[in-house]
């Protein structure tokens, strides 16, 4: 987990973006940062598993919370830090 966390504005990063894939072109070089990659990182993202349960008959073997609980054992097991938000 890092030990500080920068926060960029969207529209900064939206800037840069276009920025890193100017120069990627003009230099021939490419670039980890571009339009798409600030749009993937900045986008907003829901889980909704209706479709896959119309389509494939889906069902959850375990509700959400011991789902969430689940992981969060492993993670301690395998040394993950815990964080307080």
């Amino acid at each position: 987990m890092p030990k500080r966390t920068i926060v960029v504005p969207t529209t900064l990063a939206a800037i840069m973006g276009v920025l890193f894939e100017a120069r990627s072109w003009v230099t021939g070089s490419s670039s980890a940062l571009c339009r798409g990659s600030v749009k993937d990182a900045s986008g907003v993202r829901y889980a909704n598993v209706t479709k896959a349960r119309e389509v494939l008959g889906y069902t959850a073997r375990v509700p959400i919370w011991e789902g969430v609980h689940r992981a969060c054992e492993v993670g301690l097991l395998i040394g993950l830090e815990v964080v307080e938000l």
